[in-house]
Formats: structure tokens, sequence, C-alpha cells
């Protein structure tokens, strides 16, 4: 028994021993292979935030031994059943890793394409950036996979005559070594400049100048101890190969057996790999020949062919080599290769010399693709146009510039201080540490940082102020930089998401994330889910962000009475309740007591409940918007909620075409009108139930028409008989006829006063009456228009006379006694209230009757000076000529810009021609003219109503003429003394933040992932389109990126376009236009809008805006804009020319830029979602209206009309 174990004993030892040498052997021979393995993992684990670098090592580490467990027995089953197989699979690995060194070679002796990796400014989610980091693991484990193919069939190789456990064994033990050692090494390179960081900080500690110079060394090392390895890893490959061949091939044995064994292999290696290259390319050129044979012969068209020529373009656009098998004569057609050159700049590397020195050519090539200026001649390589556009289009393309403009400081400046591009890895290294430029750069390139001063690397004060410039510099900073918990606020306002790149300690400090929190909500998404475990942290974050809810556990989440605390304050944490609490009435109820929204997160059970659904309709009208089912078509059910609130029509299309409903409910004096379909507008029978005379004045009118008659007979009784009673009973009769037409007058017009005709002494200025032209619609029958005659400069005894429209809608009152309203225009300023439409007439009456002629006050309507039907009318109409005809050329937006002052410029000179004085057309003219007004009409009070700009009008009326104001009600304020550079980053994006987080105004749990990240998908768009612009079934135009983001940002001034933009971005990544149609229309009419008085919103800016603007802020704010064109258009809209200085304009009264104050009672109306003149300005500026109140809806700019409430509730306050 003993015996035998010893003997076991023996042949183990033997087996080991024979395991040590032939694994010797095998070590060796994968030594090659290991150190390319080992360069490859070194730059597969680059590019990840320091902190992660180790989780994602481990990552591909746990991959690489996958992948060898899944080789290792194939491997193992080919030697043992299929052993005269090994050696061919070996030589064809020889050939791969040949083909892979010489192809690396020629790559770096060729040139190539070397795009520049830049942080992109988009913002990514948590999410997206997991998803980001699996997918390079992902790559780098494919390529362990192949390696590991070769590591395993080279140790296989050198076993093959061993028996089986020997072969196990060694084949093991190699593979485990790989992995181990390559991503052991691999490890400590990665960590070498934290390391190196480490030791700098220890050396200022200790002030130790060799640690500092160690750590120095170990920071400047890593990139080039990378690119070592890729060069040793690439001569090690060929030596491989190159030995697989001369080991296995006799007669090559034989050939270089003078030589030394390394160079007879690396000479080997070098032409397998050489012989494998030419017929990978010359393979690549044969597909494309037959490719192009086959395309001849299948679709049989013709080199000149039209549709030919496009199939050549598409290709290009994704492969320049087709460019090489199409004919002579197409080559030599310019029209074409101008085309190509559109669709690939990269094309130009195929063209005649004299197409590489041809400047326009040139151009047209880098402006597709920056990276065809390689292909240039060295003279326009120098020139300073050609290097800007092809580095505007791709930064790493000055790579290829020529040394002088490398090394010419000033112009490397402006392409970094004026053009913002990518270059500065590429110009001249004697350049790449001037302070300047690196400053200059790190304000949008946060990869500059590692070009600036090391002192300043480590100077605090130095970093915050750089940080506040650009977040991203925070991922570059040193570990102790990362722990600053200030240094990480700076970062973390510009971008919440930068804090992932923080220190670990504080990612788990609770109290500085909850400090985070209060600055900035969206910094909950970047905090990891373990630290939201703390029951206590998360009912903190709770208190003020309900949202937060989906962030707790399953037992919270089940928490009925912590739910409905969480609910209370925010129903559309409905979404995160457990589906237990999902079916709990009174819980759903609560949620949905201000927006109905959350309805949908009730369970489907609830939803199709007939009772349940008339409680939440009586608690939430629109409750019957937000379900999807056969009770969402109830007719019942939507009378019910269209009664409690007609503005629920708006989101009901079918009824807003139902007739008959629509009469119901006017009939049942519910004002569907706003939300009918505009079909139905001018609807005969819909305008008769609108024009019904109140009923009580029929039976008035009936009997006192019957007691005139038998009047009328018993006058013609006393003629007959010749008695003189005759003229009573005549008189009564025609006394009670006259009472019959003062009554409809009455009841019909609501008129019975004397019109307003006054004019002064020299009949120069005053009120004129004139006729008012606007069909015969009953309503507007006996609406009184006048124009209103004023000097264009006050206190100007030679000033000329300028006139603006007036319009009055009388009260029933026969003597009116209270204070008559005025609205004081549309905005803008400059912005039209189409007063020659009888449409929008009535609507403006529609919208205030509520609170002027049905509480007994007149309600006038003007035109501010300059706008509209005022006389004259400041609107470019040189512009408007030329809208069409510049659309269809697809103008960039440089060009676009350039466009609008060429036609601005012309119709300034011809308003100089016609004498206008630029300086009359302000806010404080437009004030002076109200009072003007009230002067001739006798009128002591003023209710004052103004929306958007014109807000401004009735402030700087109060302000100097308070003596004519009775009450100010404000619709969507903005505020004569918060110009341009206040708050300016944030008014620049309030528009753009509304159309990204559109869900926050609908809410509805029907939005899928795509389209919650709809900022993504929109500059997709934006970039697509501008590429190709999209045919509209409008006026024959195409719609490309700029154009679409504007008609968009033009949509945010209501609140349609936030349940529509899914839809709209749906359908144009499909080319389709239906339903972004609507909003590019209001667009393009917009912009084509003749009554628009565009030249007199200039006026306004260049005398009360831009002498009190500080334009220094502006530039600076300007800076921290996204890239792209968000911060072109704004730094452009500033770059063009004002005109102030051609429309002399001087203004120099500091009182335009201060607040307004006063204790007039005034009501501020305003929406909730309003991007335009948003909320908080409101709310601080409050504090100047000492008797002020302030109502907020659930809408966005210029509140009225969009529900019947905000009428009941102005009139409550005119009570």
């Amino acid at each position: 028994m003993a015996t035998g174990f010893f003997a076991l004993f023996d042949d183990i030892a033997v087996l080991m021993d024979d395991v040590a040498v032939v694994s010797k052997v095998a070590t060796k021979k994968t030594a090659g292979i290991l150190g390319d393995d080992l360069a490859v993992s070194a730059d597969k684990a680059s590019g990840f935030a320091s902190s992660r670098e180790l989780p994602v090592l481990w990552a591909i580490s746990k991959g690489s031994f996958i992948n060898k467990l899944i080789i290792l027995p194939f491997a193992i089953l080919l030697s043992a059943f299929m052993p005269w197989i090994i050696i061919p699979i070996l030589m064809l690995g020889g050939v791969y890793l040949a083909y892979e060194g010489v192809e690396k070679i020629y790559e770096y002796f060729t040139p190539h394409l070397h795009p520049k990796k830049q942080i992109s400014s988009e913002i990514l989610s948590k999410k997206e950036i997991l998803k980001a980091e699996k997918r390079k693991i992902k790559s780098a484990i494919f390529t362990d996979f192949i390696l590991s193919i070769e590591i395993v069939i080279i140790a296989l190789s050198t076993v093959t005559e061993q028996s089986l456990p020997i072969q196990i064994i060694v084949v093991s033990f190699v593979s485990i070594l790989a992995t181990i050692g390559v991503y052991g090494i691999v490890a400590l390179i990665v960590r070498m400049d934290d390391f190196g960081l480490k030791l700098i900080e220890l050396s200022q500690e200790k002030s130790s100048t060799i640690l500092k110079n160690i750590g120095l060394f170990l920071v400047s090392a890593l990139p080039k101890v990378i690119k070592a390895l890729t060069v040793i890893g690439t001569v090690a490959m060929l030596v491989v190969a190159g030995g697989i061949y001369i080991h296995n091939i006799h007669q090559l044995h034989e050939l270089l057996h003078g030589l030394p064994t390394i160079l007879g292999e690396l000479f080997v290696g070098l032409i397998i790999g050489a012989i494998a290259l030419v017929l990978v390319k010359l393979f690549m050129i044969v597909v494309i020949i037959i490719f192009w044979i086959f395309m001849l012969f299948t679709k049989h068209k013709t080199q000149t062919d039209n549709s030919y020529q496009e199939n050549i373009l598409t290709t290009l656009e994704e492969n320049t080599t087709s460019f090489e098998v199409i004919s002579n004569n197409l080559k030599k057609d310019e029209k074409f290769l101008k085309k190509a050159l559109q669709k690939n700049g990269m094309v130009l590397r195929y063209l005649d010399k004299h197409y590489q020195a041809n400047k326009e050519w040139v151009l047209l090539a880098v402006k597709q693709n920056g990276l065809s200026l390689q292909y240039a001649s060295n003279m326009l390589k120098s020139d300073e146009e050609v290097v800007l556009e092809a580095v505007k289009n791709e930064g790493s393309a000055f790579e290829f510039a020529h040394q002088y403009l490398k090394e010419n400081r000033a112009y490397v400046l402006k392409l970094l201080n004026k053009d913002k591009v990518y270059i500065i890895d590429y110009i001249d290294s004697t350049l790449q540490h001037d302070k300047e430029l690196v400053e200059t750069a790190l304000a949008y390139d946060a990869e500059a940082f590692k070009y600036l001063d090391k002192t300043l690397q480590q100077d605090r004060e130095y970093v915050i102020k750089i940080l506040k410039n650009n977040g991203w510099i925070l991922i570059y900073l040193n570990k102790n930089f990362k722990k600053d918990k200030e240094l990480v606020t700076t970062a973390v306002m510009d971008y919440y998401y930068l804090l992932i790149w923080a220190d670990k300690s504080l990612r788990e400090d609770k109290d500085f994330l909850f400090s985070l929190i209060k600055k900035n909500k969206e910094v909950t998404d970047a905090i990891d889910k373990e630290i939201w475990e703390d029951n206590d942290f998360l009912l903190k974050v709770l208190k003020d962000n309900p949202s937060a809810l989906r962030y707790a556990n399953s037992e919270q989440q089940n928490n009925r009475e912590f739910v409905l605390k969480v609910i209370e304050k925010d129903g559309f944490a409905l979404e995160y309740a457990s589906e237990e609490l999902k079916k709990d009435p009174k819980l759903i109820l609560k949620a949905i007591d201000t927006y109905s929204d959350p309805l949908k997160f009730a369970d489907k059970q609830l939803q199709n409940n007939r009772d349940f659904i008339i409680k939440a309709i009586k608690t939430n009208a629109f409750s019957i918007t937000s379900i999807d089912n056969k009770l969402s078509k109830d007719r019942e059910l939507i009378r019910m909620a269209v009664i409690q609130n007609a503005r629920v029509l708006e989101y009901l299309p079918k009824f807003q075409k139902d007739k008959k409903f629509i009469i119901e409910m006017i009939q049942k004096d519910i004002n569907v009108l706003p939300y009918i379909d505009v079909s139905l507008k001018k609807d005969s029978d819909i305008l008769n139930a609108i024009n019904n005379f109140p009923s009580q004045y029929k039976s008035i009118e009936t009997l006192l028409s019957l007691l005139a008659i038998v009047l009328f007979f018993f006058a013609i009784y006393f003629v007959s008989i010749k008695n003189k009673k005759y003229f009573i009973f005549l008189g009564s009769a025609i006394l009670l006829l006259a009472l019959v037409d003062i009554l409809n007058i009455y009841f019909a017009h609501g008129v019975f006063r004397l019109p307003y005709v006054m004019m002064d002494k020299s009949h120069k200025f005053g009120l004129e009456r004139t006729r008012c032209w606007v069909g015969d619609e009953e309503n507007l029958s006996k609406l009184e228009c006048y124009n209103m005659h004023v000097p264009e400069i006050y206190n100007d005894p030679k000033s000329r006379v300028i006139t603006f429209p007036v319009r009055v809608f009388r009260s029933s009152e026969i003597f009116a006694s209270k204070s008559p309203m005025i609205h004081l225009g549309a905005g803008g300023p400059g912005a039209s209230m189409n007063l020659d439409s009888s449409y929008s007439l009535l609507y403006h009456l529609d919208e205030h009757d509520d609170f002027s002629i049905n509480q007994g006050r007149d309600f006038f309507i003007i035109d501010p000076r300059g706008a509209g039907l005022s006389k004259p009318l400041l609107n470019c109409d040189t512009y408007v000529d030329n809208f069409l005809k510049n659309m269809k050329k697809n103008l960039n937006l440089e060009e676009s810009y350039k466009a609008v002052d060429n036609d601005y410029a012309q119709c300034i000179k011809k308003f100089k021609r016609e004498k206008v004085n630029f300086n009359g057309y302000n806010s404080v003219a437009v004030a002076d003219d109200v009072h003007l007004l009230s002067k001739f009409l006798g009128i002591k009070k003023w209710i004052l109503f103004g929306v958007s700009y014109s807000t401004t009008y009735a402030m700087f009326v109060a302000k100097k003429y308070p003596e004519i104001v009775e009450r100010i009600i404000l619709d969507s304020a903005c505020f004569p003394d918060l110009k341009m550079d206040y708050n300016y980053h944030l008014q620049t994006m309030d528009s753009y933040n509304a159309l990204y987080n559109y869900k926050d105004k609908i809410k509805d749990s029907n939005v899928t992932h795509d389209e919650i990240n709809i900022k993504k998908r929109v500059w997709a768009l934006h970039k697509k389109l501008n590429k190709y612009p999209l045919a509209i079934d409008y006026l024959d135009l195409k719609v490309n990126g700029n154009d679409f983001i504007d008609a968009l940002l033009e949509g945010v001034y209501g609140t349609k376009i936030f349940k529509d933009l899914p839809q709209i971005v749906r359908d144009i990544e499909q080319n389709i236009t239906k339903s972004f149609l609507p909003y590019f229309k209001t667009y393009i009419d917009y912009l084509m809008d003749r009554t628009y008085g565009d030249i007199s919103s200039m006026a306004h800016y260049c005398y009360e805006d831009k002498p009190f603007i500080n334009f220094a802020t502006i530039r600076e704010e300007q800076k921290k804009l996204p890239e792209g064109f968000i911060k072109k258009d704004a730094i452009l809209s500033f770059k063009s020319n004002d005109f102030c200085k051609e429309m002399n304009i001087s203004s120099n009264d500091k009182t335009l830029a201060e607040p307004i104050k006063t204790d007039i009672p005034t009501l501020f109306i305003h929406g909730e979602f309003d991007s335009i003149t948003p909320l908080r300005d409101v709310k601080a500026e409050m504090k100047n209206f000492k008797d002020s109140k302030l109502l907020i809806y659930k809408t966005s700019h210029s509140v009225l009309g969009t529900e019947k409430k905000i009428e009941e509730d102005v009139a409550e306050f005119l009570k």
C-alpha cells in the first residue's frame, strides 16, 4: 500500500518536472503575443473615470478568464482527436499576427485619420454612462477573445507531443499566467499617474524634490509607456509569426539559418504580413469592382444617368474608395465632382492636383469633412480661411495644417478664442504650454488641463476659477481636489453628473449630497444606489423632492401614510408607489387634486370603474383626458367634465368638431369657443347660438310692439272721426317703437352714448373716427373705430404727426360710471393686435368681456405706435420680400444673420428717407400716448391691461402718470429693470430646457425611454436636417436643422408643444412632417408677418435697453452656453448689427433701467411653464408692487384665454 503511494508521488514528481520544463517553453513562445495583449489591454482599459478604472479592469479580467474557459476545452479536444489540424490553425494565426503587425506599421507611415476624442457637452444620464462603460468592456473582452485563441493555440503547439495531462496543465497554466500577468501589469500601468500624483502631494508635505520629480515622471510617463508597449507588441507579433513559419517550414529554416534567430523570425514575419496586407487590400478592391459591375448589369444604368450618379454619391458618403472605379468621364464632370465633395470631403484625395490646389474646391471638401485638409496642397494648408473651415468641422484637422500656422500664436489664439475649436493637441509644442492659449482652450476643452503648468494644476484658487467656466475639468484634477467640497460643488453646478468623478468620500457624504440637491435637484440622478438605502437621507430629500420616491425601497413605496405625504406635495410621485397602493381610490383622488395626469398610474381596474371616474372628474375635470379606455369616450362623462372646465375640450379633438355638443355647451353658458375646431368658428348655427339676445328682452320687445300696434289702430280710428285724440295715441305708438329700438341697441350692442370725436384746435392731434372695415358680423356692427393722432416726438413743437388705431367696445350701461379698460397691445415689442380682422376682434372681446363690458366698463384696444395698423408701420418689408428666397437657399447660421443684416440696413435707409425719427418708438412714448388719449376722451382713470412686453407699457404709464390709473392687470409680465444681462445664461437656456423637460408639463406615463431622452434626439435631428433638409408641405419650403429648432422654440409660447413633441420627433426621424407642420407654419407666418413692427422693436432695444446692458457679463455668460447651435446663435445675435448707430438713437435716462415701484393695486396672472417671461422674475419683482396679487396657472406664456377661470379671477379682482 505504502509502496503504491510512493510510486504515485514519483509519477506526479516526474509529471510536474515535465510540466515545468514544457511550461517554460510554452511561456517563452507566447511572450510575443502577451506583449501585444498587454499593449491592447492597457489601451482598452484607459478613458474611464479614476474611480472606475479598477472595477472596469476586474470586469475585463473576469471576461478574459471566461474566454479561456470557453477556448481551452475546444483546443484540448482538437489536440486529442485532430492533432494534425493544430499546425494549420497555428500558421493561420501566424498570418493574422503578421498582418496585424504590418498593418500597424503601414498605418503609421501612411496618412490616415486621427479623429480627436472630445468631451461631449451633451448631458448623459447615469444609465447612459453605465451603458457606454459596458459597451467598452464588451469591446475589450471581444479583443481579448481573439488574443486568447492565439495564446492557447501557440501554447498548445509546443506540447502536442506530450501526454494529455501535461497538455491540459501546461495550456491552463499559461492561460492563467497570461490573464493574471497581463491585467495585473495593466492595473499598475493605468494607476501610474495616480501614484505619481500621490507622490507629488507627499512631496509638498515633506518638501521632497526627489518625490516630486518621481511623481512628475510617473504622470508624464503613462502615455509613453502605453505607446512603447504598442511598439514592443508589434515587433513581438512579427517575431512570433515569423517563428511559427520558420519552425514549421524546413526550407525557410535552412534558408535563413545564417541569420540571428530573432532577425530571421522578424524578417519572415514582415514578408508574410506584407503579403497578407496586399492580398487584403486587393480583395477589398475586387469586392468594390464586383459590386459596381453588379450595379451596372442589374440596374442597366449608364454612367451619365442621374439616378446612377445619385447611387454613386450615396455610396461615397460611407466609402470613398468607390470613387476609384467610376469612369474617367465622370471623374472629369466638375458638377458631379462638386456634389461628391459635398457628400464626402475625403473624395479630395482622389482628385487631380489642380483641384487640391484650388481654394474653392478645397473649401467645399473641408466644410464637409475637416480631415480632408490632409489632401490639400501645401499652399492651402497654410491658408487661414481654409484651415479655419477645416477645424470648425473637425478640430483634429489642425494636425494637417502647415507648420507655419501651428507656430502662429495670434492665429492659434483666434481659433481658440473666437471659434472654440479643439486644436490644442495639434498646435506646435512650443505653444502648448502658453498660459493664455491653454486658459482659452480650457473654457470649453477640459482636456487642455494636461498642458497647464503643474504649479497652476495644484493651485486651488486658480482651479476654482477655471472650474466655474468648465466643470468638466474636475475629471482631470488630483485626488485631493476631488475631495474638496467647494471644487466639486462648483463643477457639479455646471453639470450635475460630474458628481460621479468626485472622490468616493464625498459621494458617500450625505450632508454634502443634500446640500448639492438643494442647489440642483438633478443631482439625485447621480447619487450612488447604496446611499438611498438610508431611510433618513431619503426622507430628508423627499421633503422638497417628492419624485425622489423612485429611489425608495419597496417597503417605503408600500407605506400608505408615507406615500400619502409625498403625493400631497406632488401627485406625480404616485408613479413610484407600490402596485397595491395604486389600487387605493382615496390615494388616487389625492394625487389628481392638482393635475389629472397621475391617474394614468392608477390600477387599470380603477381606471375602468365608471363610479370612480365620476369622482375623479369632480376632483379634477381633466381626469377624462388622462384615461385611455371606453370611458374616455363616454358622452355623459365628457359633458360633466366640460361643464366643470371648458378647457377640457382642448384635449378632446373628436368633440371639438361635434357641432351638436358645442351648441349644447354654449346654451349652458360654457365658453368652449377658444377650443372648437377652426371649421366651426364661422358656422351659422354656432354664431346664432352665440348671438341670441337675452330672453327677457324678447318678451319685452314683443309686448311693446303689440302695444304700439294697438295704439296705431286707435290713432287711425280717431283720425277717421276727426278727433284730436289721435295725436296722443300716435305719439305714444311712436315712443313705444323708439323704445323698442333703444332696447335693441341696449341689449345687442350696449351702446347708447355719443361716439368720441375730439381734435385739438389745430386739428393736428386727437381722435378721428374712421370706418372699421371688419365685415358684417352682428357683434361688430356697432364697433367704434378711431385713429389717434399724436406727436412722434413729445416736447418737440416741430414733430411730425403719427397715428395709432383705437377700437372701442361699449358696455351695456347707458351712462358709464366704471373706469374703462385699455388693452395696451400684443407685446413684442412690435406685435400687432390684428384690429382689421373680425375674427381677432371677436376673440379679443371674448377673452376680456367678463371683466370689461360685462362689468359695465368700456373696453379699448390699441396697436402701439409703430405696430399693426399704426402709421408709419415700422415693418421691414425688404426682409419679408427676401425671406422665402433666402429660406430656399438653405443658408447656414452665419449666412442667415448676414442676409438679415443686409435687409434691415436697406429698410432703415428707407425709413430715414421718409424722415422717421426712431427716438420716438419706445415704452415711454407709448405711456405718453395713453396719457394724451385719456385727455381727449375725458377719462379720469384707466384699468390698464398688458400682456408680455405691453406689460412694460402699463408699468411706465403707472410710473409716469399714476393719477390716471385705477388698477393694473399684467399677463406674463416682463420688467424694464431686468435687462438682457440679468440671468443671461438662465434666460437663454429657459426655452431649451422647457423642451428638454417637456415630460414635467405633461407627465405622460407612456413616454418611452427614448422619448425621455428627447434632448439627444432633437439635436441629432438638428444635425441631420442641416445636412439633409426635409421637404415640407408649405410654400414649397424645406426645413433645415436651425429652422427646426427655432420652430420648436416658438412652440413653447404655448403648452401644446409639450404634448406633441414626442410625436414630432418620431415623425421627423422618419421624414414625416405632419405633426411638425402646424408649428412650422406658425413660425414662418410670424417671420413673414407684414404687420409686425420689427424696426420699432429694434428702436425700443436701442432706446431703453442697450445703454444699460453690461455686455462684458453677457460675453462671460455666453462662454458657459452649450457648444453648437445654442452658443453660436447667442454669439451671432450680439455680433450682428443692432443698427442703433444708423438709427441715431440716443438715450441716457437712467430711470429706464430702474425698478417700477407703485402702490396701485396690481394683479399678476402668470403661467407656471412660462419660459419667455419666467415666473421667477415676477416673484422677485413683486416686492416693488406694494398692493399686488399673483395668480399662477398651469400654462405657458400669455395665460388669458387658456381657461375660463382666469377671466373669472380677473373679474373678481376688479369687483
